[in-house]
Parts: structure tokens; sequence; C-alpha cells
């Protein structure tokens, strides 16, 4: 194999890094063939919500501990805004919101004035894909990699008429033992929603299962787009 290749898929906040100084050691005097396979995963509202952080007693994520295990946990780390698009912006230019005058989600972005991070790593011999939420506006994502694809997703396996409730089982969805039964989901199985047992605070009255911001025809009415 005489050049490696790069899958870089971010899934968003994470903390904004030097673009240069965190590529240059790798990728500038390493020949082609020895430079590493890099799989760079972002996802959204993580913060400590992982296993080897014991951040939530919920939580299982084996594969990310094991992750965790075979390399370094950076126990200290915070984004540059709590918000998407700058958060995103930041860590794909390495610069902060005070540079790239990103402040807020709606805000405009020209990615074209930036050399971003998957085109560093094209300039340097590498091929990149990326796929899921990378940057907050589809289009940059699409046109700062070599190869991309970006489905019409949904944060869940799970299609948007299986989520809902029935009128029976609405009365549980704000009640401590809340059920909704997927009686032939992914795989033919059976599933009892939500997973984590958890009443619905904000819309216990509303027949949706889930809402994906953005996404209007999938959210209560009174539920904002921008909202996250």
């Amino acid at each position: 194999m005489n050049w490696r290749w790069s899958v870089l898929a971010i899934i968003s906040s994470m903390v904004v890094m030097s673009v240069g100084q965190a590529a240059d050691g790798v990728l500038k005097n390493a020949p082609i063939e020895s430079r590493p396979n890099i799989v760079l995963i972002s996802v959204d509202d993580l913060n400590s919500w992982v296993g080897y952080l014991k951040g939530h007693p919920q939580v299982t994520t084996p594969n990310m501990d094991r992750l965790a295990s075979r390399g370094v946990a950076f126990t200290n780390a915070h984004c540059t805004t709590p918000l998407c698009q700058p958060s995103r912006t930041a860590v794909l230019t390495g610069l902060a919101a005070t540079t790239t005058q990103v402040y807020g989600n709606r805000g405009k972005f020209d990615h074209t004035a930036y050399k971003m991070l998957p085109q560093y790593f094209a300039d340097h011999g590498y091929t990149t894909y990326g796929t899921g939420k990378i940057h907050h506006k589809k289009s940059v994502s699409r046109a700062i990699f070599q190869d991309s694809y970006t489905p019409e997703q949904r944060w869940s396996p799970f299609d948007s008429k299986d989520v809902e409730y029935s009128k029976r089982e609405l009365q549980s969805k704000g009640s401590q033992d809340p059920q909704h039964v997927i009686a032939n989901g992914p795989g033919g199985k059976r599933y009892v929603l939500p997973f984590n047992h958890m009443s619905s605070e904000r819309y216990p009255k509303d027949r949706k299962g889930e809402c994906l911001t953005g996404q209007r025809s999938t959210c209560p009415m009174k539920h904002s787009a921008t909202e996250r």
C-alpha cells in the first residue's frame, strides 16, 4: 500500500486545537507509507457521560472505555463555545470564535477563507472521508472532504412513526415508568422505549417520541427548531 488514508468521522462539541501545530509533527517529515491512519470522532453534548469518566450512572460505553484505556484521556477539556456551529468551526479551523466571528448556530461561515482540518490532511497526502454531522452546515461538511456522505439520518435507528406513543401509552410518558413498545423494530426485535426509563419532562402530552433539531416534522408544535 503506497499511502494511508484517514477516516475523519465527526458525529459536536470538542476541544479546540491548533490544527497546524497538532498535525505538523505527524505529517511533515514522515514518509507517506509510514503515516498512521487517523479517526476523529466528535460527539454532540457528550460531556462526562462515558463509562471511564463515571459521569452518569446510566451510561455504558465499553468501546469508548477500551479506546481510552489504550491512549490518553483528557479529563479537563473544554469546548470553546456552548453551541454547535462555533464549537465545530473551532475544531475544524483551530481558531476560536473571536477570530472566525462565528458565535451562533445561525451565523454565516465562509469555510473557503480557512484551511480546514480535513483539507490540511489532504494537502499532506491523505485521502479524507467524512460522514455524519461534521460541521454544523452540511454544505461545509461536503466541501471540506475529498469524499463525504451526509445521510438524511435520524438520531435513532427507529423510524419516526415507530417512536410515536399510542393514546394508551401516552398516559405513561410523563410518569416514572414510561413505556412505548415497538413490536417489530430493527432486526425484527421487540423494543420498549425509552431505553433510559426516564419520564418526559418537556412534552409529556405529545405523542412524538423524540424531536430532531431543525426538522419541524418530527418536533412538537411548541418546540423551537433551533433549540438544542
